[in-house]
């Protein structure tokens, strides 16, 4: 009974936030909950509890998204595609790196770009390009597209040489590899037993 009253809640809510009009402007035909989860956050006291929904649209059009300590939707990813688990960790490293107030890094200074490329080059990546960097908790993430014995990656360097990338055709490639790399170190799931 107290799962059906959660689902009803955490359906209802994220309805709702659809139909705002900075997102969609209507409420949904039909919202499924796809996958529920009990979700540990470092530094926080309480558990979160988690959804992975999917929704439909009067239109026919379908999407999924995300309840926890917000609403969200990552419209570029194919849920199909992604563990529950990787989306919901990208879902809350954004939802952390956000709250933290990042400061965004405009433009590195040629030194530090050229260090970033040398430590993802001896990582095996070849054709380093580095993109947008962002300083959140005091450490440096910056993103970089890549090849790695000829496929094509996305990925983030943070703490001075951890990497997290993803092959272009993999539907995490879409979300910004910080989030993942941010939410990794700081998720931790709750088994029930």
């Amino acid at each position: 009974m107290l799962q059906k009253i959660l689902h009803f809640i955490m359906k209802r809510q994220f309805s709702k936030w659809l139909s705002t009009p900075f997102e969609l402007g209507e409420k949904p035909r039909r919202i499924h909950i796809r996958y529920e989860a009990m979700v540990k956050i470092d530094g926080h006291d309480d558990v979160e509890y988690v959804t992975l929904l999917d929704y439909e649209m009067r239109d026919g059009s379908q999407g999924g998204g995300f309840n926890g300590p917000c609403c969200f939707s990552f419209c570029d990813v194919d849920h199909d595609k992604v563990e529950p688990e990787d989306l919901i960790i990208s879902y809350l490293g954004m939802y952390l790196m956000i709250s933290q107030s990042p400061e965004e890094v405009h433009q590195l200074e040629p030194e530090v770009e050229e260090t970033i490329e040398s430590i993802i080059k001896k990582s095996g990546f070849e054709d380093v390009e580095v993109h947008e960097s962002i300083i959140c908790n005091e450490v440096l993430y910056t993103l970089f597209n890549a090849k790695l014995n000829s496929h094509e990656f996305k990925g983030c360097i943070y703490n001075g040489d951890e990497i997290v990338s993803f092959e272009e055709n993999n539907a995490l490639s879409n979300i910004p590899a910080y989030y993942y790399a941010y939410g990794k170190d700081r998720i931790e799931f709750q088994i029930e037993e």
